[in-house]
């Protein structure tokens, strides 16, 4: 069933650790489910930063407002680096707190993105890779 989804999927524990990737995620985030997998996004070697091309903490990503909170997170845009790479992607990412039944906290979190368009590159002159 993940894979039926179109988006990058992935599906993280209450940790943040990544439990599960479809083939759409490895294509857009450039790791291999293998390298995913039992990580957080700050164990991997990528690089966010915000519309203005200023850093992008981890602490800002969905998935530290959605888990907590258990609020979903809608159609944020952030840019993406792959760290030895220069290139850049701008990604529009949902996170939806999943809860299993009788448990108030969310059990985990299924984070979808695409690739969107945004009219400027990252500015990498302020973000070496």
């Amino acid at each position: 069933m993940f894979e039926a989804i179109s988006e990058g999927a992935l599906l993280l524990d209450a940790k943040r650790k990544i439990l599960l990737a479809n083939r759409e995620a490895e294509r857009i985030l450039g790791f291999s489910r293998e390298e995913m997998q039992g990580k957080t996004s700050d164990e991997l070697r990528w690089k966010t930063v915000r519309e203005d091309g200023s850093d992008f903490s981890f602490k800002e990503h969905p998935a530290f407002f959605a888990l907590p909170t258990g609020q979903p997170v809608r159609d944020f845009v952030i840019g993406f680096f792959q760290l030895g790479h220069n290139s850049c992607r701008w990604l529009k990412i949902n996170a939806l707190p999943w809860f299993w039944t009788g448990v108030a906290a969310p059990s985990q979190l299924c984070m979808t993105f695409v690739e969107t368009a945004h009219p400027d590159t990252c500015i990498t002159q302020n973000n070496p890779l």
